[in-house]
């Protein structure tokens, strides 16, 4: 049994990842893992999906633009403080900190959290 865990942003552990992009793992289990993301200003990730994994985000600072490749959701979408997004495995989304001066943080949970890889647009598989 996975014991529970309690921490804060501050004591977070953040490596880059991305352009401009800083990512604390928080919890890996079978069945999902718990990141935190720090975009500095101008910082990105880009576009690319997950062949098995959902993506469901909470924005906990600053702004986010998010772009999906969806007929559904065919232009970017700004994403406030508080704001929420889930994103279905196979759907082409790009991320993009908001702002050109202050930073954004993100949580991010992603489900399962076995056999999770990310596929850069026109790309193959990175686990």
């Amino acid at each position: 049994m996975t014991a529970p865990l309690f921490t804060t942003l501050a004591a977070l552990a953040f490596e880059p990842r991305h352009q401009g992009a800083h990512r604390a793992l928080v919890q890996q289990t079978e069945n999902l893992q718990f990141v935190v993301y720090r975009l500095d200003p101008g910082g990105s990730i880009p576009a690319h999906h997950h062949s098995g994994s959902w993506d469901i985000s909470l924005v906990l600072s600053g702004a986010l633009v998010v772009t999906c490749r969806h007929p559904e959701v065919p232009e970017a979408r700004r994403c406030e403080a508080g704001a929420i997004g889930i994103v279905p495995p196979g759907v082409v989304h790009a991320i993009a900190n908001a702002s050109e001066t202050e930073p954004a943080t993100f949580a991010l949970l992603q489900s399962p959290g076995t056999g999770f890889d990310f596929v850069r647009a026109g790309a193959t598989p990175e686990s």
